[in-house]
C-alpha cells in the first residue's frame, strides 16, 4: 500500500472457518543491529574487548590502543607504544576503568572522551616487577585483581600485593571470574580457588578434573548455592554444595558440543551468549533464560563476523560485540525482532500479512513472501518468496488466502500460487464480508467486484453497479454496509438491502464535506465488528452517526494519548483495544494501554500495516523497511538515566577571564548507544542570551568578545525516547579593565562630587546676589503691574457690559422679525371680512379662506407669552395647514398622522414640526412622480425619548442640488437654532432615504427650559 494513503486493516478475527493455525517453531526475526567498521570508524581491525564508564560512553580495546564512543564521535585513547595489546578491562565500584595487556597495566583517568591513561607499572612490587603479560583482570568492590603467567596481583589502597600462581606453559595463564561479591580463579592443573582480599590468599574451593583439565570460561552462581561452570570445550557444569562437579542438565550443551568456546556473557535477565574459538567456524550462539536455542550470532543476522571476541551488555539493553571485523551493538536480549532483506524478505515495503496453513505470508512491494519458522536445526525464521511481481492486499479464507497483485487475483494454498481473476491494473483492497463468510470483496482502480468460495473453488460474483472509484480500503460494518476509501481520501458508505450487490444507497464524504475541516483526513478501521474512524491531528475514536451524517467520538471509546500528526496505521486489539501509528507514536489505546519504545517504530519506518495475534501476546508491525515482531508479553528495558557531559575549552568552571577574552568554546554530549536513539540538545549562555536554543544535534558552540560580566552555560538533552538528561552547566566570569572596575568609578564619583559641588557653591554666592538685586526689581514691576491691571478690568468690564447690550438688541431684533414674519394680526381682520363675504358650501373658497383664518389665529393667539405649546396643540396647527394644502392639492396628496397614546401632552416649542412639514410638501412635490405622500409620526422610545418622524415621497436631493427647488433655506436652519437653544445635547436630527421615502427623524429628551 502506496505511503500517505488511507490506511485499513484486513483483520478476521473470529471470522468464521477463518481460525488461525500457528506453524510449528518460533518465528523470531533478527535482531536490530548496528555494525561498527574498521577504518569507518575505528582504527584497527580487531575489537577485542568492550566495557561501558559511569557516563554511558563505550570504551573499546582496539589491539593497541582505546577508543571511546559517546554515541556520535570516536576518541582514541593511547596506551604506551611499547604495549604488544590489550587482554582486559574491568570497573571499580567507583567507575575507574582499569586495563591489563601486554606490556601494559594501568587505569583510565577521567570519564568519556577526556580519559586519558595512567600507568601502574612503577608500582609493581619487586617480584612481580618483570612480568610481561597480564592476561586477566577483573574488580570488586575497590579491590583489583590481576593474573598473569606466573602470578596473581592485587590492587588496593594504591598498592600492589604479588602472589605466586605459577600456570602451565602456553595455557595462556589463570583465569579470574567474579560471582557476586567474590572472586575465583581457575587455571589448567589448578583447583578451583576463592581469592580472599582481606590477606591475599588463594584457597581451594573444589579440586576436580572437570577444573584441572578443562579452561573454565564462565563461572557463575546457580541455583540453591551452586556454581554453574561453561568449560571451552565440553559446555556447561554444575558444582552443588557438598558434592562434584556434573555436566548440566540444559539444552545449551546440545549446541555447544563439538564446538570451542572463546568467551562468554550471562546476561542481566538470565539469557547466555556464547563466542566461538575460529577453528569451530563462525560467530556464536544465543540461549534464553531457560536454556533454549534462540539463534546464532553470524551473518543470518546482518553480521560481518568471524570470530566473537567479548560481549558487554549496555545500560540500554543493547548487547556490544567486539569481533576481528570491528564492533557492533545488538537490541537484544529485546522483545524486538526483524524481517528484512538479510533474513529473505526483500526490500519492498509491507502492504499486508495472513496466514495460511498456519504459516504467515507477507505481501510486499517486490513480492509474495512465506514466513518459515526456526527447525530443530538451528536456523533462523526466514522469508521465501513465492512470487515476484508487487502485491497490495492478502484476506484470510478457509478456500484459501486471497493476493491482490497488479492486475490479478491469485489464491495461495500449500505454497502455490494460483491465478482466480484478471483485474484492472494498479492497486486495490480486499476484504472479507462478514454478513456472508463465502463472499470476498475486491476493490480495484475501478470498482469493486465480489468472488465467492464455493466447494473450495473461487467464482466471480460480479461488480457493484454505481460505483466505479478506485479503492483503497475496504470495511464492512456489522449491518452489510461497505465503506470505501479512494486514493482521493474520499469516502463512500455502500447500503444494501439484500445479499445482492447492487447498494441501495450510496453515499459520498470528503473532507469539509461530510466532516468539519478541522478533524483532517479519516482513516478506517474495523474493529469489534464495527467500522470506526480516527483523524490527523485527533486522538478520539469516532463513530458513524446515521441520523446526523456525522462523525462523533463516543465516550465509551478509547482515546489517544498523542494525537498531533497522520495516522499511518491502525488496527484492533484484544479486548476491544486500539493500535495505532502517529508520527513518531506506536500505542494500544484502550484496555492494557501501552507506548512502545520509538525504535520500534524507527526500525521499519513508515508504518503501513499491523496486526495483533495470540490474544495480545504478539504484535506485527509492517513497514517502508520490513516487518517487526514484538513480543509484548516481554518487557523493554526502562530508559536508562544519562547525563550531559560538558567540555570547555579558554574557561573552566568558576574562571575569571580577563577583560576581553579570547573565544570560548563549548562542545557537549549526552552519551546514547541505540542508534535509532538521536539526541537533540538544547543549550544558552545566561547573561548573553536570554532563551535556549532550538532542539537540535548540534553538540558545538562558542562565544568571542564576550564584554564584562557573569555567566553560566547550560546545556539539556533528551532522547527519542522523550527522556531528558541530566543537565550540565559551567560557569565563568568576564573580569572588566581596571577603568571600569569598582575602585575607578568610585574615584570617578568622589572626583565628580568635588567638582560638582565647588561649582555649585560658586554658582550658589553669585545666585545669592543676583536675587537681591531682582527682589527690587520685581517688588517695583509688581506696584506697576497691579495699578494697570486694575485700568485693565475696568476697560475689560466696560466692553463687556456694550457687547452684551449689542448681542441682547440684536437677538430682539431677530426675534421681532420672526414674529412678523408669523404674526402678520391684520392678515387675520383681513380673512374674516373675505370669508363674510364669499359665499357658503363644503367645498368653496369660503371654506379654504376660513381654514386659513382658523390657521392664522392660532399663530396669533397663545395662552401665556412663553415659546411652548404641547405636541396636542401643535397637531392641532399642522391639522389646520394640511386641510388647507389638501384644498389646493386635492386627491394628489395623502397625508398620514400617527400618534402614540400618551404622548400628545409632551411640550414642545411653537412652530417646531411645521418647517419640516412645509419641506416634506415642498420637496416631496418636487421629486414625487404623481401623487405626494406625507407621514407624521410621535412615539415614545426605550430610553423616554420622544421620537418625532416626517416623511415624504420622492428622492433625496443633496445640499449642493437644492437650488433645483425654489427655496429661501431658511427653515431647517432656524429650526436647528431652536433645537439648540431650547435642547441643548438633548437632541437628535437625522435625515434617512431609501424605497422612495426621505424621513426626518427628530429625537428629544426633557427640555432645557423645563
Amino acid at each position: 500500500m502506496r505511503p500517505g494513503c488511507v490506511l485499513f486493516l484486513l483483520l478476521c478475527a473470529g471470522l468464521p472457518g477463518a481460525a488461525r493455525l500457528r506453524a510449528a517453531g518460533e518465528e523470531i526475526g533478527r535482531p536490530l543491529v548496528r555494525h561498527y567498521t574498521p577504518g569507518e570508524y575505528l582504527r584497527h581491525l580487531d575489537c577485542q574487548l568492550v566495557t561501558q564508564d559511569a557516563t554511558g560512553t563505550m570504551i573499546f580495546a582496539n589491539v593497541v590502543d582505546l577508543l571511546a564512543f559517546d554515541g556520535a564521535r570516536w576518541t582514541p585513547i593511547f596506551l604506551p607504544t611499547d604495549s604488544a595489546g590489550i587482554r582486559q578491562l574491568t570497573q571499580t565500584a567507583d567507575g575507574t576503568i582499569y586495563v591489563a595487556g601486554a606490556g601494559a597495566i594501568g587505569r583510565l583517568q577521567g570519564r568519556g572522551a577526556e580519559a586519558r591513561y595512567v600507568s601502574l607499572a612503577p608500582l609493581l612490587p619487586p617480584e612481580a616487577a618483570n612480568i610481561d603479560e597480564l592476561r586477566a583482570a577483573v574488580a570488586c568492590g575497590r579491590t583489583v585483581w590481576f593474573a598473569s603467567d606466573d602470578h596473581l596481583l592485587r590492587w588496593r589502597d594504591g598498592a600492589f600485593t604479588a602472589i605466586p600462581y605459577p600456570t602451565p606453559p602456553g595455557s595462556h595463564g589463570a583465569r579470574l571470574h567474579r560471582v557476586g561479591d567474590e572472586v575465583y580463579v581457575t587455571a589448567l592443573g589448578h583447583p578451583l580457588g576463592r581469592l580472599r582480599e582481606a590477606d591475599a590468599t588463594v584457597d581451594p574451593v573444589a579440586d576436580d578434573p572437570v577444573v584441572r583439565d578443562n579452561k573454565i570460561i564462565l563461572l557463575e552462581a546457580g541455583a540453591g548455592g551452586s556454581l554453574v561452570l561453561l568449560t571451552a570445550e565440553r559446555g556447561f557444569f554444575v558444582r552443588r554444595p557438598g558434592s562434584r562437579i556434573v555436566p548440566m542438565d540444559t539444552p545449551m550443551n546440545r549446541w555447544l558440543r563439538g564446538k570451542r568456546v572463546f568467551c562468554a556473557a550471562r546476561l542481566p535477565d538470565g539469557s547466555h551468549v556464547a563466542g566461538f574459538s575460529a577453528v569451530s567456524g563462525d560467530g556464536g550462539v544465543r540461549f534464553a533464560p531457560d536454556g533454549r536455542y534462540l539463534g546464532p550470532i553470524d551473518t543470518s543476522l546482518g553480521l560481518w563476523v568471524k570470530q566473537v571476541r567479548d560481549f558487554f551488555p549496555d545500560r540500554e539493553g543493547g548487547l556490544w560485540l567486539g569481533t576481528d571485523t570491528g564492533v557492533a551493538r545488538l537490541e537484544w536480549p529485546s522483545p524486538l525482532s526483524l524481517f528484512d532483506a538479510t533474513n529473505g524478505l526483500g526490500q519492498g515495503a509491507v502492504a499486508a500479512a495472513g496466514r495460511e496453513g498456519g504459516m504467515l505470508h507477507i505481501a510486499t512491494g517486490e513480492g509474495l513472501f512465506r514466513l518459515v519458522p526456526q527447525d530443530d536445526a538451528g536456523r533462523m525464521a526466514h522469508a521465501e518468496r513465492l512470487a515476484g511481481r508487487e502485491f497490495f492486499a492478502l484476506a484470510e479464507h478457509p478456500a484459501g488466502l486471497l493476493a491482490l497483485s497488479d492486475g490479478q487475483l491469485s489464491v495461495v494454498r500449500a505454497g502455490r500460487v494460483a491465478p482466480v481473476l484478471a483485474l484492472p491494473l494498479g492497486g486495490g483492497a480486499l476484504r472479507r464480508s462478514a454478513v456472508r463468510p463465502d463472499r470476498v470483496w475486491v476493490g480495484t482502480t475501478q470498482g469493486i467486484r465480489a468472488v465467492r468460495a464455493t466447494d473450495g473453488m473461487w467464482q466471480e460474483e460480479g461488480e457493484v453497479p454505481r460505483f466505479h472509484e478506485a479503492v483503497e480500503a475496504l470495511a464492512e460494518a456489522a449491518d452489510g454496509t461497505l465503506w470505501v476509501a479512494t486514493p482521493e481520501r474520499v469516502l463512500y458508505r455502500l447500503s444494501f438491502t439484500d445479499a445482492g450487490l447492487a447498494p441501495a444507497r450510496v453515499e459520498r464524504f470528503a473532507r469539509g464535506k461530510g466532516w468539519p475541516e478541522a478533524l483532517g483526513n479519516l482513516r478506517l478501521v474495523q474493529l469489534a465488528g464495527d467500522v470506526v474512524f480516527l483523524a490527523d491531528g485527533d486522538g478520539a475514536v469516532r463513530r458513524y452517526r446515521p441520523q446526523s451524517r456525522t462523525f462523533e467520538a463516543a465516550a465509551s471509546d478509547p482515546v489517544s494519548p498523542e494525537p498531533a500528526g497522520e495516522v499511518e496505521q491502525a488496527a484492533p486489539g484484544a479486548d476491544g483495544a486500539l493500535w495505532v501509528a502517529r508520527g513518531a507514536t506506536l500505542c494500544r489505546i484502550g484496555p492494557g494501554a501501552r507506548e512502545l519504545p520509538h525504535f520500534v517504530k524507527t526500525a521499519v519506518g513508515r508504518v503501513s500495516w499491523l496486526r495483533e495475534e495470540d490474544g495480545g501476546q504478539v504484535l506485527w508491525v509492517g513497514g517502508e523497511k520490513g516487518l517487526a515482531r514484538v513480543d509484548l508479553t516481554k518487557a523493554f528495558p526502562p530508559p536508562a538515566p544519562f547525563a550531559v557531559q560538558l567540555r570547555a575549552q579558554g574557561v573552566t568552571e568558576g574562571a575569571r577571564l580577563p577583560p576581553e577574552p579570547g573565544p570560548v568554546a563549548f562542545s557537549f554530549v549526552a552519551p546514547r548507544q541505540r542508534p535509532t536513539s538521536a539526541v537533540a540538545y538544547q543549550s544558552r549562555l545566561d547573561g548573553w542570551e536570554r532563551g535556549w536554543t532550538e532542539w537540535s544535534s548540534r553538540r558545538e558552540r562558542s562565544f568571542a568578545n564576550l564584554r564584562s560580566g557573569r555567566y553560566r552555560f547550560e546545556v539539556r538533552a533528551r532522547d527519542a525516547e522523550g527522556v531528558v538528561a541530566t543537565p550540565a552547566e559551567l560557569s565563568f566570569d568576564v573580569l572588566a579593565p581596571w577603568w571600569l572596575t569598582g575602585w575607578a568609578i568610585a574615584a570617578y564619583i568622589l572626583a565628580g562630587a568635588g567638582s560638582v559641588a565647588g561649582i555649585v557653591w560658586l554658582r550658589t554666592r553669585t545666585l545669592h546676589r543676583r536675587a537681591e538685586y531682582l527682589e527690587g526689581v520685581v517688588a517695583e514691576r509688581t506696584a506697576e503691574l497691579a495699578r494697570q491691571n486694575a485700568e485693565l478690568v475696568r476697560l475689560n468690564q466696560l466692553e463687556l457690559d456694550e457687547k452684551i447690550s449689542a448681542r441682547l438688541a440684536e437677538e430682539k431684533a431677530r426675534l421681532e422679525v420672526l414674529r412678523y414674519q408669523l404674526n402678520p394680526h391684520f392678515l387675520f381682520n383681513t380673512l374674516a371680512s373675505i370669508s363674510a363675504s364669499l359665499p357658503a358650501g363644503p367645498t368653496t373658497a369660503r371654506t379654504m379662506v376660513e381654514r386659513l383664518a382658523e390657521f392664522c389665529r392660532m399663530t396669533l393667539h397663545r395662552a401665556d407669552e412663553r415659546d411652548w405649546t404641547t405636541l396636542g396643540g401643535e397637531l392641532q396647527l399642522l391639522r389646520a395647514y394640511l386641510d388647507i394644502e389638501r384644498s389646493r392639492w386635492g386627491e394628489l396628496l395623502d397625508v398620514e398622522i400617527a400618534i402614540a397614546d400618551g404622548v400628545e401632552q409632551e411640550r414642545l416649542p411653537h412652530f417646531l414640526l411645521l418647517p419640516l412639514v412645509e419641506n416634506a410638501l415642498k420637496y416631496g412635490r418636487a421629486t414625487s412622480p404623481d401623487r405626494v405622500g406625507v407621514k407624521l409620526t410621535a412615539t415614545r422610545a426605550a430610553d423616554g425619548a420622544l421620537v418625532l418622524a416626517v416623511a415624504n415621497t420622492g428622492e433625496w436631493i443633496e445640499p449642493q442640488e437644492k437650488k433645483q427647488v425654489s427655496s429661501l433655506g431658511i427653515g431647517l436652519d432656524n429650526l436647528r437654532e431652536r433645537l439648540a437653544r431650547h435642547y441643548p445635547r438633548a437632541h437628535t436630527l437625522e435625515i434617512t432615504h431609501g424605497r422612495g421615502w426621505v424621513t426626518v427623524t427628530l429625537r428629544i429628551w426633557a427640555p432645557s427650559a423645563l
